[in-house]
């Protein structure tokens, strides 16, 4: 594919924005999934708290009550009440920082396979990337090395019910953590938009995890919206309190 925009970005490395390059597939296989994990994973107490926010402080409460009963009627011949709660205590913080976030990074490499399987087959990925979908890439050019990403697609799953001959997908939006903060996931939204408007586009819609709480407040600074819809949700994601939140933007 050729290129589309070249730009340095503030500070010491030169950053080229292009349309991907096979060169770099080795880079982005490497660094997308750890990416996702890094930005969707929730930590520690969001496990409990996003449940009580979304199912109630009733439900989680009647669940923890329950947990609480199981422990006691095994325990109490043999421990003192006090110890009792220390253990449920535990429990709770074991739940929280261990066991709920081995669940979600279990679920999470499942999701990278089919997301990789979809869009990222190697032999395959120029074919699908091509025409009006785009695979943007920003490039350090002093190191050679992939650090930023995102797509642009005009097959979707059309859950907010857009024109579909008037509407883009955005995805896989991708940042290494040591370039963060130097803009370059707007460039790359920049892209997509002139994109976008050249094919006649009128909507961009998106959609990410609720735990992606740093994601919400850059797509929100770059146009778009929240849209109040709900989709199913695996039983997983409903037991760690993990949404998904669909954003839409109209392109000016």
């Amino acid at each position: 594919m050729s290129q589309t925009k070249t730009t340095t970005n503030a500070g010491p490395q030169n950053i080229k924005y292009m349309e991907f390059d096979l060169k770099y597939y080795d880079q982005m296989i490497e660094f997308y999934p750890k990416n996702l994990v890094r930005n969707h994973t929730p930590y520690g107490y969001d496990y409990l708290i996003e449940p009580i926010k979304q199912q109630g402080i009733l439900v989680v409460g009647l669940i923890l009550t329950a947990v609480f009963g199981i422990q006691y009627a095994i325990l109490f011949s043999f421990l003192n009440i006090g110890y009792i709660i220390s253990i449920f205590i535990a429990s709770i913080h074991l739940y929280c920082f261990y066991i709920a976030k081995q669940l979600f990074l279990q679920d999470s490499m499942s999701y990278t396979s089919y997301i990789i399987k979809r869009y990222f087959q190697k032999d395959q990925i120029m074919q699908y990337f091509s025409g009006d979908r785009k695979f943007y890439i920003a490039v350090d050019t002093e190191k050679d090395l992939l650090v930023g990403m995102a797509t642009y697609d005009t097959t979707f799953e059309n859950q907010l019910n857009l024109p579909v001959n008037e509407t883009g997908e955005v995805g896989r939006v991708a940042v290494r953590k040591e370039y963060g903060g130097r803009g370059i996931a707007g460039q790359i939204m920049n892209l997509i938009d002139e994109h976008a408007k050249k094919i006649n586009r009128k909507y961009i819609f998106l959609s990410k995890l609720s735990s992606n709480k740093h994601g919400y407040k850059f797509y929100q600074k770059q146009g778009f919206i929240q849209q109040n819809i709900q989709v199913q949700r695996h039983f997983l994601f409903a037991l760690l309190g993990v949404e998904i939140v669909f954003m839409k933007k109209v392109i000016q």
